[in-house]
């Protein structure tokens, strides 16, 4: 699949990947082919080719494979760029807007917010743990999420109208929010905001709920809020419009920390669609951000995993950490001795007709490397783990390009 990323055998932790591991798809051909990043400026194309008409591949397959040369070389490129850039510390800087976050469209985030993988941050992972967990969960939380989900279809009884305004539902929920912090202690002092104004002017963009640290009188810090919207519009530019203004309100000792953003759709007084967002602030005043859960429909276990989310980012002031230094597009990310690798479900179009989600599959990485497991994982995304391993990982020769053929049985 030319659409599939490369993947360096430093990135999996294999001392010698050319032992390609085949792989069947759906018992269609599968081509797969294993590149390193670093890879020696002295592979020119006559070489490639050279090596490539050699393989007995088929035209399709050579030009896949020429594809993925070139974009392995760009990526080593990237990736030099990257690792230069990490000892300097560059100061972490919100971007800037030129609209409102209101009226933020996808055109204004080109240039300015970067989509990153579930372990480009080490906080993305922490979150994705807790919206993921299957064990038993606090009733308390459960029982306030039953309230919110109630209490909004009591709205929906009003026969005037006048309560189905999106203040009415976003006040609704603020108050139930607000009854779990007043039966919680939490080691620090939270506080759920209704219309949080981000700035001193009365025109000021302000953030339907919000969760906030309350440090002092005069140092509230939001690390968490939900963007509510009637109807099924897109409001991923300004979850991420709102997402800026927060970092602009945190103080810098916490730039490197992570904000959680919660679209929440409601329609006919019920919650339609819950997506969460994880936010964290990259080199050149850019903004990253990951999708760790979608969820139609929502039961009150999703509400209470995600309001837990929240209130353990904030008690955790974000969970401090740095960006993977690789390029923002890897899915892969090292710890110590461990390596991190998330799969996501993602949309494309399909010969203009339409729309299908495609699912990347963890299931042949967990049986290709030794010790791999599933580390957390919903219906969006999935993070696997296994150990690093110590090894060569550097590119002498165009030979060190590997491929393997797996016809289907």
């Amino acid at each position: 699949d030319p659409e599939d990323e490369y993947h360096s055998p430093e990135d999996f932790g294999a001392k010698d990947f050319g032992l390609a591991k085949k792989l069947k798809d759906s018992g269609r051909s599968k081509f797969m082919v294993c590149l390193l990043t670093d890879v020696n400026e002295t592979l020119l194309e006559k070489e490639i080719t050279e090596w490539i008409s050699g393989c007995a591949l088929s035209p399709a397959q050579a030009l896949v494979l020429k594809a993925y040369v070139s974009r392995a070389r760009s990526a080593q490129k990237a990736l030099a760029v990257a690792e230069k850039g990490a000892d300097t510390k560059e100061a972490l800087v919100p971007p800037t807007f030129l609209v409102a976050p209101s009226d933020m469209t996808a055109g204004a985030l080109v240039g300015n917010v970067v989509e990153l993988s579930a372990v480009a941050h080490p906080g993305f992972l922490e979150v994705l743990r807790l919206v993921s967990d299957t064990s038993s969960m606090d009733d308390r939380l459960q029982n306030i999420a039953a309230d919110v989900i109630h209490g909004l279809g009591r709205v929906g009884h009003d026969k005037t109208g006048l309560l189905r305004e999106a203040h009415c539902y976003e006040e609704i929920i603020t108050s139930y929010l607000t009854s779990i912090l007043a039966k919680a202690t939490p080691p620090v002092n939270l506080l759920w905001h209704h219309q949080l104004r981000t700035r001193s002017s009365q025109k000021a963009p302000r953030i339907d709920i919000a969760l906030v640290v309350d440090e002092t009188p005069r140092s509230v810090h939001p690390w968490a809020f939900f963007e509510v919207g009637k109807g099924d519009a897109n409001r991923t530019p300004q979850v991420c419009g709102y997402a800026a203004e927060v970092f602009r309100l945190l103080p810098p000792r916490y730039h490197q920390s992570v904000v959680l953003g919660a679209e929440m759709y409601i329609s006919s007084s019920c919650i339609t669609q819950i997506r969460l967002l994880a936010f964290c602030l990259l080199p050149s005043c850019k903004l990253g951000f990951t999708e760790l859960g979608l969820w139609a429909l929502p039961s009150k276990r999703v509400l209470a995993d995600v309001i837990n989310a929240m209130v353990s980012t904030a008690v955790n002031n974000g969970w401090p950490g740095d960006v993977c230094k690789q390029p923002y597009f890897t899915t892969l990310a090292r710890s110590g001795e461990v390596v991190y690798k998330a799969f996501k479900s993602a949309e494309r179009d399909v010969d203009g007709a339409g729309r299908e989600i495609v699912t990347r599959s963890a299931a042949p990485n967990i049986e290709a490397f030794p010790g791999a497991k599933v580390e957390a994982a919903n219906s969006l995304v999935t993070v696997i783990r296994y150990p690093y391993l110590e090894g060569e990982h550097f590119a002498k020769h165009v030979g060190d390009f590997q491929s393997s053929l797996c016809s289907s049985s």
